[in-house]
């Protein structure tokens, strides 16, 4: 029964995760998929850049593919959580801001000024879906 609980608990908290990154991404997209930012450097809906995928699919051979496949949202979830699992759950970072922030700006992204902003726009969102009392009532 507890093992259920927390398989629920753990696929709506990635989903979140995944969700209010991608807000913070690419949510004025028309698709998403399509998505190019940073002049050029990063693709898809989570905005990955070659260095990220490189890290995750170093971190996790499993992975496979390439990297223009980060332009699709389930592959670009597994890069997401093999490089969280390598820069943040590893490390015992299990605060979702700081692994956003980690996301935006790289391995220690957590502790850079040039994350905050992106910290509390992601902190919003999470407090919005994942933690509002509202939803979690119903």
């Amino acid at each position: 029964m507890y093992r259920i609980i927390y398989v629920m608990v753990m696929i709506t908290w990635w989903s979140t995760f995944f969700y209010c990154l991608q807000q913070c991404e690419t949510a004025n997209e028309k698709d998403p998929t399509q998505a190019i930012g940073d002049g050029g450097d990063s693709i898809g809906p989570y905005q990955i850049q070659l260095s990220y995928w490189q890290d995750a699919v170093e971190y996790d051979s499993n992975i496979g593919g390439e990297y223009e496949d980060c332009k699709g949202f389930e592959y670009s979830q597994k890069v997401i959580r093999a490089y969280m699992q390598r820069y943040a759950l590893d490390k015992g970072i299990v605060d979702p801001v700081k692994m956003a922030r980690i996301h935006n700006s790289g391995p220690k992204g957590y502790k850079k000024n040039v994350s905050v902003e992106y910290g509390r726009k992601f902190s919003d969102l999470w407090h919005q879906f994942y933690l509002n009392d509202e939803v979690l009532k119903q």
